[in-house]
Formats: structure tokens, sequence, C-alpha cells
């Protein structure tokens, strides 16, 4: 289930935007399947031996310091003087270890709370990540969201009361001359009325 419901959250990131080769813009994927190809200096072990340190190009993972959780991912082009363009090696010129030129996966946001405890993808925190991004912070706060709602009740308040100071009602009010009835002593009336 989670499964499909990381494709269909993949498809809905996909029609927000697509590189010119296709690729799409924005993407979910499990932090443990994600491997790149760095340049770098590697120390390899035997257990807890040290055995060397060697300065190589290798496959190592992108997230080992948050293993088994979603990352959400933007695809990034960087000025070609960037540090990243000296680590990271671009798949298909393993031979000739030519640095990537063509756009990466760089994270956006790691679904895991402070205690670094994985969070399940929701499409509302989806849709929350996505707007911030798009359209700068959002107000959060408590203290914000009930100063919004007072305000908002005042500017109501503030415009009935010149409605009905103006024309006497407001234009919510649906029937001139209306009167309340009771609604059961109306259909007793209607029985009771002599057959025409």
């Amino acid at each position: 289930m989670q499964n499909s419901l990381i494709d269909y959250f993949n498809v809905k990131l996909a029609e927000r935007g697509r590189s010119l080769d296709g690729r799409p813009v924005w993407r979910l994927v499990w932090s443990t399947e994600q491997r790149e190809i760095r340049r770098g200096k590697f120390s390899d072990f035997y257990g807890k031996i040290f055995l060397r340190e060697v300065e190589e190009v290798r496959e190592v993972p992108k997230y080992w310091y948050s293993p088994d959780r979603w990352v959400l991912e933007r695809l990034t082009f960087l000025p070609p003087g960037a540090a990243i363009h000296k680590e990271l090696v671009a798949q298909i010129d393993l031979d000739i270890h030519k640095p990537t030129t063509n756009g990466t996966y760089e994270p956006i946001y790691v679904f895991q709370d402070s205690s670094k405890n994985p969070l399940p993808v929701t499409e509302w925190v989806l849709d929350a990540i996505l707007y911030s991004l798009e359209h700068g912070p959002v107000k959060l706060s408590d203290g914000a969201m009930r100063d919004e709602y007072h305000a908002e009740v005042e500017k109501d308040a503030a415009y009935f009361e010149a409605e009905l100071t103006e024309a006497g009602r407001s234009e919510l009010f649906a029937f001139e001359n209306s009167v309340f009835v009771d609604s059961t002593k109306t259909y007793v009336e209607r029985q009771n009325a002599p057959e025409k």
C-alpha cells in the first residue's frame, strides 16, 4: 500500500515540472536505495581494524546518515565551479571520472522527527512543504493564527454593522416582512383548513 501511495505522489510531483531531458524536478525516494558516485578520501576497515586510507572514486550510500526513510529531493543545477562538482562523478563517465554537470537530486526534506524516527509521507505534509518552498514561510504559530482569526471576525463585524446602519438590514436577510412561524401550527392550520 505504501509504495503505491508513493508512486501516486511521484506522479503528482512530476506534474509540477520536468527538466529538458524529461526528469521530474521533484521526487520522493527511499533513502537506503539511493547511491552516488563520489571522488574523495576513503578509509578502509576490516571489522574495527584500520587498513588504509585511499583517494579514489567509489559508489557510496547517498543517505548513510538517515537510512530507511523517505526523502523529498529536487533536481538542482549548480554552476560548473561549485565544490560539489569536484566530488560527484557522473554515472556515464565512470571510466574517465568526469564530474557531473547535468544536475543532481539534492535532499529538500527528510521524513523524520527530531529524534531521527521515520515519519510517514502524507499528501497534506507534502503539499505544506511544497507550498512553503514556493511561497515562503507560512505563519504556523498559535498566536499568529489566533490574531488572524480575530482580525477576520472584526472585519466581518464591521461589514455587517455598516450594512445594518445603512440599510436597516443585511442583504443576507432573505425575505421582506418575514416573521418566524411555528412549523407545527402551520401544519395543523393546513389540516383544519376548509376544502375549496
